[in-house]
């Protein structure tokens, strides 16, 4: 999209008052709008504890969100077409109750942290062996 427009917008724009701010955004904006969303997609971790899963955020500011592992309810590993292809897809936590879900967005192999996260919940009942 940046470069369709950097190639082929700003060069046919009339006014030549308007080019100069076409190409201006072109050259500043957009490439840090760019680097803003690439830093936060950067800074978000996603940890799992013995008791708990933990997701931060941030790069500028943090939030930091938990579920414990016994108020799990449903963990969902979901791929777009292109994650298919490239290993990346999304994870979605849901809590009983009240205590929320936590979803992480663009993350490499989503299926084998689900698969992480249920073999610590299972251990933690002592179903399975250390």
């Amino acid at each position: 999209m940046w470069l369709f427009y950097e190639l082929y917008a700003c060069p046919y724009l009339s006014f030549t008052s308007l080019n100069g701010v076409c190409f201006l955004l072109s050259g500043v904006v957009f490439p840090f709008a760019i680097l803003v969303f690439y830093l936060d997609w950067l800074f978000d971790r996603f940890y799992l504890t013995n008791f708990r899963v933990v997701k931060s955020r941030g790069f500028l500011g943090k939030r930091f969100m938990s579920i414990f592992l016994e108020q799990i309810e449903d963990i969902t590993a979901s791929y777009s077409l292109w994650g298919e292809l490239f290993g990346f897809g999304d994870l979605q936590i849901e809590s009983a109750g009240t205590y929320g879900k936590i979803t992480a967005e663009g993350i490499p192999n989503p299926l084998i942290k689900k698969w992480l996260i249920e073999g610590a919940k299972k251990s933690m009942h002592g179903l399975l062996l250390p």
